[in-house]
């Protein structure tokens, strides 16, 4: 395992959390202007959005533990293309088209990897831009604000969305070429 890229990635979302909190704070120090859903939806104050914020690093933080400590060579045979490594990936054997879309994955780990990514990569963006968007409202940039006022509820969805699907597809890039890179050596 990569002990050292582990603690590294897991203090580095745990200080951008940390930064989100504070400016936060310094924003909103009643939450009233929180756009998070466990406050919005919820009504917790500061020590259970503090809890949920704890929580929700725990549970990263563990699935990125998958993720560090994934097999240092990518089982497969020799030859696949990338959407049929994907497939092999996930699912451990290769199926005609027809037949992908009734399988079940034989094994668990290659979705716990994936998704140690997937919250790793997506944390990060998450909290880069909550605090980008918490400086904002602090200096008070008014287009900024102009904008959030009316287009949030579109614009956030469709950045997250489109972010997700770049972390799925960047995860899927590297682990096809560590499989290339294993099977040019052998």
């Amino acid at each position: 395992m990569r002990w050292r890229s582990y603690f590294l990635a897991t203090a580095t979302i745990l200080l951008l959390r940390t930064v989100d909190l504070f400016l936060t704070w310094i924003y909103t120090p009643d939450l009233e202007h929180e756009w998070n859903p466990i406050i919005s939806f919820l009504g917790i104050s500061w020590p259970g959005f503090i809890l949920s914020q704890v929580l929700v690093f725990s549970f990263i933080a563990g699935a990125m533990f998958f993720y560090f400590r994934r097999e240092p060579n990518v089982p497969a045979p020799n030859g696949l293309s990338f959407q049929d490594f994907t497939y092999f990936y996930f699912f451990g054997e290769l199926r005609p088209w027809r037949r992908r879309f009734l399988s079940f994955p034989r094994r668990l780990r290659p979705h716990l990897v994936f998704n140690g990514f997937l919250m790793m990569t997506m944390s990060l963006i998450v909290s880069t831009f909550a605090i980008v968007n918490n400086l904002l409202l602090i200096a008070g940039v008014q287009r900024y604000v102009l904008f959030l006022g009316s287009h949030y509820r579109i614009f956030f969805p469709a950045f997250f969305i489109t972010a997700g699907l770049v972390c799925v597809n960047l995860f899927f890039i590297i682990e096809y070429v560590r499989y290339k890179r294993l099977h040019a050596i052998q």
